[in-house]
């Protein structure tokens, strides 16, 4: 199962509303964590008990805000900003990460040397490229090697049960061939 793609704006607006909520929407549940912490932890710090409402009446809040000090509110409101952010450039990756699906390496300089292009694959993904200058190599100047395991030929994900008539990922049955 893939995972759907999410919109960037709309992790920065819920991170607005409340730091690591966006990240709750992203399903980054160790970050969603991490943020809600450091806001308790800040706010712990930077607010003095003076400055908590009574009651839950506007004017309450209101009078309960101004009593917060001016470095307790930049601390909060850079703390949603940094939340804003990273919300938004994860979902960016995440979503950029989700189209490139298996990427091929790219050959750099005449060495011949792998490097994939923006993440690391698993070692049965990656294609091997030489250009021939390994004396112990038995293989032809600029042959290249793929490992090619089992794939849904739907989705493209790798299957490790050969016995599976049909996708695990995306649950597409295989054609009886």
């Amino acid at each position: 199962m893939t995972r759907s793609r999410k919109r960037p704006w709309l992790a920065a607006a819920l991170s607005l509303l409340y730091p690591g909520v966006g990240h709750l929407y992203l399903r980054e549940w160790f970050r969603a964590l991490l943020w809600l912490v450091l806001v308790f932890a800040a706010s712990y710090v930077f607010v003095p008990v003076e400055a908590t409402p009574e009651t839950l009446s506007v004017s309450a809040i209101v009078e309960a805000s101004q009593a917060v000090p001016t470095y307790g509110m930049v601390a909060m409101l850079a703390l949603t900003l940094l939340s804003m952010g990273d919300a938004y450039v994860l979902a960016r990756r995440l979503n950029a990460s989700q189209s490139r699906g298996p990427q091929a390496t790219l050959s750099i300089g005449n060495r011949g040397d792998d490097r994939t292009a923006g993440f690391d694959l698993p070692e049965e993904l990656q294609t091997i490229s030489r250009s021939g200058d390994d004396p112990d190599d038995e293989r032809q100047p600029g042959a290249t090697q793929t490992a090619t395991p089992s794939r849904c030929p739907s989705c493209g994900r790798e299957i490790d049960d050969p016995e599976l008539d049909f996708c695990p990922w995306c649950a597409e049955p295989f054609d009886d061939e």
